[in-house]
């Protein structure tokens, strides 16, 4: 009755011991101290003096002894052992079995790694720590006595539930590092991507400069110049997403000010002063619209530069709040003459319009009193 008892004592103290380990190796990201977790409960569960996992090295036949307890200092992490057709140690792997060695001393000496010999074990169990389904083990769980033990068939049936648990967290954190490597992959790749678009927008800028300065028709100069400005406008997307790192969004009131204030400082000779009045809340968009709205600012903002003004200066509004949780509003406005009732509009005012319509729910111009363009944007499809 009492070895009963104690018997299912001994069996309930493993089955928590396993279910402690089992949270503890699906949590954690750190192999070696899984693996020095293993070996300390294994020993404790199974009262043994010593235990050890091995990891099958890529020559396919030497085992290193990866983490241990019990063991003199220099075998963990340097200690070897051969697994081929002869050694305890290659059987275990070859038939991905439990092997047992009850009495050491009785065995052939080259079937058992020397320093196991050396620290005077008597009896050991090892078990296979399977590998992922096309691969190699990864090597091997071992407990090991200074006594002489008969392990028995639960022994066994522990050691092999700690050996299975191991294999499933040393392939969690494989497949970790894999999808990491990727994403590391990945963002250098897009890092590489995004420099290199800066760069070639950087050089049609010089090139479309280069032109506009070589040309001796005015008109073509001033086209020249816009083009170069507008393609300023896309370089600035790529090179904050650049410097962010990022591929989903921008923020687009700092963007809006990055396009405006270099132009102030182009226009300022021939528009006298002007001051811009920045106000934006933070709001970030996908690139694509920021591009569109990017390139509507750097037209109104031209656009206001070369004919708002005179030589008297003025200032130059830039708006951008939320309305709601869906949608946005910008507003770009100056404070120059404005434009005469009846006068026809110019091309920079339509080419807005053609850039805004597609991507504006409501697009307002009030041209009374210098000019103001009002628009309001969707930023998320509203809940179907």
């Amino acid at each position: 009755m009492a070895n009963k008892l104690e018997s299912a004592t001994a069996l309930l103290q493993q089955q928590t011991a396993l279910a402690k380990f089992g949270e503890f190796a699906l949590t954690s990201d750190d192999l070696n101290a899984i693996l020095q977790e293993a070996c300390r409960r294994v020993c404790s569960g199974l009262r043994t003096d010593l235990a050890k996992v091995m990891e099958l090295q890529e020559d396919g036949r030497t085992l290193l002894v990866r983490a241990g307890v019990g063991w003199q200092p220099g075998v963990v992490g340097a200690a070897t052992s051969v697994a081929n057709d002869q050694t305890f140690d290659g059987e275990a792997l070859r038939t991905q079995e439990p092997v047992v060695c009850s009495d050491v001393s009785s065995a052939d000496p080259e079937r058992v790694a020397p320093f196991v010999r050396e620290h005077a074990v008597k009896s050991f169990v090892n078990v296979n720590i399977l590998g992922d389904a096309v691969g190699p083990s990864y090597g091997i769980l071992e407990v090991d006595c200074l006594e002489r033990r008969d392990f028995s068939q639960d022994d066994i049936n522990f050691l092999r539930t700690y050996a299975n648990l191991l294999a499933v967290a040393i392939e969690r954190r494989k497949a970790g590092a894999e999808l990491q490597r990727r994403a590391d992959e990945n963002e250098r790749l897009f890092k590489e991507l995004q420099h290199r678009i800066k760069n070639n927008l950087q050089i049609l800028t010089s090139l479309v400069n280069f032109q506009s300065r070589r040309s001796a028709d005015a008109v073509a100069r001033d086209e020249l110049s816009k083009v170069g400005q507008r393609i300023t406008a896309l370089s600035l997307v790529h090179e904050k997403l650049y410097r962010l790192g990022q591929v989903e969004s921008i923020e687009l009131g700092s963007y809006l000010g990055d396009i405006a204030r270099p132009l102030l400082r182009l226009y300022e000779e021939s528009a006298g002063t002007i001051r811009l009045v920045h106000e934006a809340e933070w709001i970030e968009v996908p690139p694509q619209l920021a591009i569109t709205l990017g390139l509507v600012t750097n037209e109104f903002v031209t656009n206001s530069l070369k004919y708002a003004f005179g030589d008297r200066g003025g200032t130059i509004g830039i708006e951008l709040k939320k309305q709601g949780e869906r949608s946005i509003s910008l507003e770009l406005w100056d404070d120059g003459k404005g434009i005469a009732s009846g006068a026809s509009r110019g091309s920079g005012m339509d080419l807005i319009e053609a850039l805004a319509r597609p991507i504006a729910g409501e697009l307002e111009w009030s041209i009374a009193s210098g000019v103001r363009l009002k628009m309001l944007i969707a930023t998320k499809k509203p809940r179907g």
